[in-house]
């Protein structure tokens, strides 16, 4: 199979299972063995023992091997003694997915319901007066529902269990808000004298402890790990092809096996182009993403479980444990970003007896080469960081606004920062003060119920020129590269190119492409960027490098963008913008100076900026940062800047200065194995560069990477 494309081949043998004999309470028992559960894995076992003796804990395991049971034991335990859970769901549709386990218990009188932006206002109200036992939700509505906490007193006044499910998509600038959002759940809930009991489910990440305290708050969490689940055997295959885009290659890989089947791609715009493609060529792919209305995303849900649809192009919103039965192939267009999203994509095959498949193919970029070439590692390498801290500057003052919202904050709750930001926050008359305590004013209580929690607040609404309809939105940090003059832009299946952006009123018009106009194209943004480091935060040293951290002004401007072909990613043209568009923020970031290690020739100032590119291309394999969420730029006196690409930054360089050594051992072995002779998109060149990849020197950025190493 899929001899045209010489891949890689490995195959994973089959798993079995590992049961341990435990029992539970008769009736629980009785409803998981009508579903077919009849006994328990060992890790299952010890999760359960431990949460009903009050320990916060934090379950590590793959996809679809059988954490629900984990906490749902403890909840309906609590729910008979008349305690309550809350439990908490990154996507509406695993939401819908889960209620399904916890309505099987409404026999014994146990009342669990879902209160979401789809739950209708009569049925939100039935909620509030009479909460159920356990009640589903996400972090977007449990903000509004801490904004309106005094009509959930009965419901918080006799909660125990939070329950965080798939809590490493809680990375980033999305975990900002979530750890804040936490401590605001906790503030509200020890007016009600409750003790929470936290339980966090995960796919497997490399600092759980660490993780658990910067989204929770609580130093005491114990780690379980997954022993004994099942697995079918699954036959990997390394595709590695230069002539053609991975649009294509997966196209054809997909329509050759034809099994049921999901192509995993890492943005939306990747998804829609895969699906576009394939529909021209009469391959009916189906596109799954966030952006779909629920009833669509349910639609296709149903319609692949029960085999109406044979192939999905899907982003990260299918990686998570939405029940879609079982895939016979996943196909990774592009290297996820980290083992750990691998891993997770991977597990949504090999669930039956018999022989599943999942194909890799790399794109011409660094970190996908490193993976393509390491076989090994790209299967069994370590799992990544994950990182959440709440004290991004932007998000937390929002977040103090909204729980001043919640409860009147009084002054002696507040120090350091917080104290600073919250006057701030009075100055910009969001809050006022009155007797030591600080309330929201109209301005703030308005502010906080429009807190996006998925970025900044700074939005681009995107308007459909002919019907002046609003039909989506943009964080304006992404927007300037996506929503220039002339961009094309996809949007639920639909071409659009961008008539005009206005970052001062924050809105974008666009006109919907004819299906025959220019349909083989797609563009694409160039980003120049300036720093300038403000405060020097810390330091510390790796052997005899100084790497330095602190807070970093960025200007970032887009002033021209490639045309360029579906097929092959060949640049058809430039074109320059009339008027460049520029977006300055406040960051962090680190830097280092390497002028002991060069003599500044032009030669070493090419290396270096090669060096700078290729480290940045390989951090998210060390800490699972996304590309997309860090920066760089290179010196002529030496020093390099990798920064946030956040505004207020998200705490993502804490794991990659820790593992910043790994990094540069990563980057040597890419340059090392890259066959070509110069540099090419395999090893230095970079999509993000703002000198179109000049100035780069292969071989000096190898002996940098030396240096740092202590190799001769």
């Amino acid at each position: 199979m899929l001899k045209d494309f010489s891949p890689i081949v490995i195959e994973e043998k089959e798993k079995t299972a590992q049961y341990v004999d435990y029992e539970i309470d008769l009736e629980i028992k009785n409803v998981l063995e009508g579903r077919g559960i009849k006994k328990f894995y060992k890790y299952q076992k010890e999760a359960i023992e431990k949460i009903l003796a009050n320990k916060n804990v934090i379950i590590m395991a793959p996809t679809a091997a059988g954490k629900t049971e984990c906490y749902l034991i403890p909840s309906i335990n609590a729910a008979r003694k008349g305690k309550r859970s809350l439990l908490i769901y990154p996507t509406k549709a695993l939401a819908t997915d889960q209620l399904k386990r916890f309505k099987e218990f409404s026999i014994f009188g146990i009342k669990t319901e879902i209160y979401d932006g789809d739950t209708p206002a009569h049925i939100r109200e039935k909620i509030r007066n009479e909460p159920p036992h356990c009640l589903i939700t996400n972090f977007d509505m449990l903000h509004f529902i801490l904004l309106n906490n005094r009509l959930w007193k009965k419901f918080f006044s006799s909660l125990k269990y939070v329950i965080i499910d798939e809590a490493h998509s809680y990375c980033g600038i999305f975990g900002c808000h979530v750890a804040n959002i936490i401590e605001r759940l906790e503030r509200i809930t020890k007016e009600y004298g409750q003790e929470l009991n936290y339980i966090l489910s995960s796919a497997t990440i490399g600092n759980p402890l660490e993780f658990c305290r910067e989204l929770v708050g609580k130093n005491d969490f114990q780690v379980i790990e997954a022993e004994g689940c099942p697995r079918g055997k699954i036959i990997h295959y390394i595709i590695n092809q230069p002539d053609e885009s991975i649009v294509s290659t997966a196209i054809k890989v997909a329509k050759e096996i034809n099994k049921k089947t999901i192509i995993f791609g890492n943005s939306h715009n990747l998804v829609e182009r895969i699906s576009y493609l394939a529909n021209k060529l009469d391959f009916s792919i189906q596109v799954y993403r966030a952006g779909l209305t629920p009833e669509k995303r349910r639609e296709i849900e149903k319609d692949f479980a029960e085999g109406r649809i044979n192939c999905i192009a899907a982003t990260s919103a299918l990686e998570l444990g939405i029940d879609i039965k079982d895939a016979d192939v996943a196909i990774l267009a592009g290297f996820p970003g980290s083992v750990t999203k691998t891993k997770q994509r991977i597990g949504r095959v090999g669930r039956k007896n018999q022989t599943s498949y999942a194909i890799f193919i790399a794109k011409q970029s660094p970190l996908d080469q490193y993976y393509a070439t390491n076989p090994s590692q790209y299967l069994e390498g370590s799992p990544e960081n994950c990182y959440a801290s709440k004290y991004n500057e932007s998000i937390r003052k929002l977040q103090l606004i909204a729980a001043a919202k919640d409860k009147p904050i009084k002054s002696e709750e507040l120090q350091g920062e917080d104290l600073e930001l919250i006057k701030k926050a009075t100055e910009e008359r969001y809050l006022k003060e009155f007797k030591g305590l600080y309330f929201t004013t109209k301005k703030g209580t308005i502010l906080a119920r429009t807190i996006s929690l998925r970025g900044t607040n700074k939005k681009i609404d995107i308007i459909d020129q002919q019907t002046k309809k609003k039909i989506g939105e943009r964080e304006t940090s992404l927007a300037i590269g996506e929503l220039y003059e002339g961009a094309i832009y996809l949007l639920g299946g639909k071409r659009y190119l961008v008539q005009t952006i206005d970052l001062e009123k924050n809105f974008a018009y666009v006109r919907e492409i004819e299906e025959e106009e220019d349909w083989n194209i797609y563009t694409q943004a160039y980003k120049q960027k300036e720093l300038e480091i403000i405060q020097t935060l810390s330091q510390q040293k790796i052997d005899d490098l100084l790497i330095e951290y602190g807070k970093i002004y960025v200007q970032n401007t887009v002033d021209r963008y490639a045309i360029k072909n579906i097929y092959t990613n060949q640049t058809l043209a430039i074109n320059n913008l009339k008027t460049p568009l520029t977006y300055n923020y406040y960051t962090y970031g680190f830097w280092l100076d390497l002028a002991n290690y060069l003599e500044l020739k032009r030669e070493e100032l090419e290396g270096l900026h090669a060096f700078e590119h290729i480290t940045i291309s390989m951090m998210g394999a060390i800490s699972g940062v996304d590309q997309s969420e860090i920066g760089g730029i290179s010196y002529p006196t030496g020093r390099i800047i990798y920064y946030e690409g956040i505004e207020g930054g998200t705490g993502a360089c804490f794991p990659i200065i820790r593992n910043y050594k790994k990094c540069v051992e990563m980057a040597l072995d890419r340059l090392k194995k890259c066959d070509c002779i110069e540099g090419c998109p395999k090893c230095i060149f970079s999509p993000q560069c703002g000198n179109d990849n000049k100035y780069l020197n292969k071989e000096m950025a190898i002996e940098i990477a030396k240096k740092i190493l202590k190799i001769k």
